[in-house]
């Protein structure tokens, strides 16, 4: 349906496909197209050419209007509401509920600030646009089809299904000072390019060629709070609000299959404004280039181990063992391009692991990464809450004194801001400690040459979305264990190790994906542990297709 004629010379038109589109007149390209998740029924837009409503309905159940009323072809149900939208950049400003009745009309005023709406219900009800309240509530002896407001907005006009004119002089609308609406809000897409500018239909729709798309961009917010963000139906946690009180967000949508994936961003702020913004992408299958002309970054990665303190009342037996253990396979040069240079990779253990060097290997070593990289953090030995404020949670380096653990220890939120101010293309921190039982705990706890396959992992590596992940051994609650059953490992080390020795290669493409060896290692350590220790995913951002290694078949 059209919907009216707007200053500047647009349009606004409703589909029954759910898109609303901003369409410019001269040169009939859509400017601003937006889908809404339920069906349009009716809409209407006020003389201000910013405020628009709709009518919306969703069905469930059966869906056959014309059966009988007793039938069960008729047994329906309807969520029916008003929507206030901002014309022009497509955000939802409020929703009237509560209207039990097909909508088959709405209604604003020139100026925008009351909204009517009507159906098979036999009434009409009126709100005041800003604040959402019901104002009138008009009985009609039949169905209404049409409503119309005067240029003041205190004349409401209404047709019938029986073709019968109706004017009433409404109550609570004269003139008066119209509260101040909530702020907008507005998703914008800074990366990738090809996303940043709007398309009408019909033209091509964006190709991609990775099985993961990368999204980078900015909630504008109008200085008001975002209480949520949604991309892809995942929600993002990892928001930073920039310099202008802005938001800006790095997320990584799966477009595993071949074909067409719609992808939706949903922001809302505090105060109840929701920002929706959708698009299609297609994604090619997968194609083999030429390892030569491929050039990703490098691997660089921090590995700590602690078993012995200074304090020799908390000593571990097998956490120095499990950092050189993944020292060990990470560089292997067996894993080709997957291997980590030895230059790139820094390995601290008991004696060296001190407060400073671990420091100096975050703040430092990690740092000489570049935007293409991929960075990663492992630490194994103690971990433990400030008893003083037990939501602060620390690593013991070697020299750390249990006894002053604010005051000696590495606080986890000093690491994870360092390393997330990192250039880094894809950051990864795995923690093999607890931070439950503090360390007052039972010594068996822890508070190559060239290949077909390798052509694939740089494909993959290049393709990669970028993001941070964070895997840690246990859940708040639970502390980490380490035993001789595990291979003189901790438990949650054994299975990282067998995870990227190629027991996490669901798929067995001979590729270990960051995804595959999380939900690897978390389903293995919960089930060895029978549920005394579950590894926790962190909620940050993240590219589950990562490549993290090789399958070496030798091993």
């Amino acid at each position: 349906m059209l919907v009216a004629a707007i200053p500047g010379r647009k349009v606004i038109s409703v589909g029954r496909d759910r898109q609303v589109i901003l369409w410019q007149i001269d040169t009939q390209q859509a400017l601003r197209p937006t889908r809404v998740e339920n069906d349009v029924l009716s809409a209407a837009i006020g003389g201000d050419g910013k405020t628009l409503v709709l009518g919306l309905q969703l069905l469930t159940g059966n869906l056959f209007r014309s059966a009988k009323p007793d039938s069960l072809a008729h047994s329906i149900e309807a969520d029916d509401r008003v929507r206030l939208m901002d014309a022009e950049n497509g955000t939802q400003l409020r929703d009237f509920e509560g209207e039990r009745q097909d909508l088959d009309t709405v209604g604003v005023t020139p100026d925008g600030r009351f909204v009517a709406a009507a159906g098979g219900g036999s009434d009409a009800s009126v709100w005041d646009a800003a604040t959402g309240k019901r104002i009138n509530t008009i009985p009609f002896p039949e169905p209404v089809t049409a409503l119309a407001f005067g240029p003041d907005g205190r004349w409401l006009l209404a047709g019938t299904k029986k073709g019968s004119l109706s004017l009433y002089r409404l109550s609570g609308v004269g003139p008066m000072v119209r509260p101040a609406a909530p702020a907008t809000i507005l998703v914008v897409i800074i990366e990738p390019t090809l996303l940043i500018d709007e398309r009408a239909p019909g033209m091509p729709v964006p190709r991609v060629h990775s099985p993961s798309l990368r999204i980078r961009g900015k909630i504008k917010t109008g200085g008001t709070s975002l209480k949520s963000l949604l991309v892809g139906g995942e929600e993002i946690t990892s928001l930073r609000p920039d310099e202008a009180g802005d938001y800006v967000f790095n997320a990584a949508v799966s477009v595993k299959e071949p074909g067409q994936h719609q992808i939706e961003i949903v922001a809302e702020s505090e105060q109840g404004v929701v920002a929706r913004r959708s698009f299609v992408v297609e994604r090619t299958p997968e194609t083999r280039a030429a390892v030569e002309a491929l050039e990703p970054g490098r691997r660089i990665a921090l590995i700590v181990g602690v078993s012995r303190y200074e304090n020799p009342s908390i000593n571990l037996q097998y956490a120095h063992s499990d950092a050189q253990a993944l020292y060990d396979l990470l560089t292997h040069p067996s894993l080709g391009p997957a291997a980590f240079h030895k230059e790139d990779v820094q390995l601290l253990l008991d004696e060296q692991a001190t407060v400073k060097n671990i420091n100096k290997g975050v703040r430092e070593f990690l740092r000489k990464a570049r935007e293409n990289d991929l960075v990663l953090f492992f630490f194994a030995g103690h971990g433990a809450p400030d008893p003083n404020q037990i939501r602060d949670l620390y690593l013991l380096a070697h020299d750390t004194d249990p006894e002053n653990i604010a005051g000696t220890g590495i606080l986890m939120q000093h690491v994870r801001e360092a390393i997330a101010e990192i250039p880094a293309r894809d950051v990864v921190i795995l923690t093999d400690s607890c931070h439950s039982a503090g360390i007052a705990a039972p010594p068996n706890m822890r508070a190559v040459s060239a290949n077909p396959i390798h052509k694939v992992f740089l494909e993959k590596m290049l393709h990669a979305s970028g993001g941070l992940a964070i895997l840690t051994a246990s859940e708040a609650a639970q502390v980490s264990y380490e035993n001789d059953e595990w291979g003189r490992h901790g438990v949650f080390t054994y299975y990282l190790l067998k995870a990227l020795k190629g027991e996490a290669d669901s798929d067995r493409d001979q590729i270990v994906t960051l995804g595959e060896a999380m939900e690897y290692v978390r389903d293995n350590v919960r089930n060895a542990t029978k549920f005394r220790q579950i590894p926790a995913i962190g909620s940050t951002s993240f590219d589950r297709q990562l490549p993290l290694i090789i399958v070496d078949k030798r091993r």
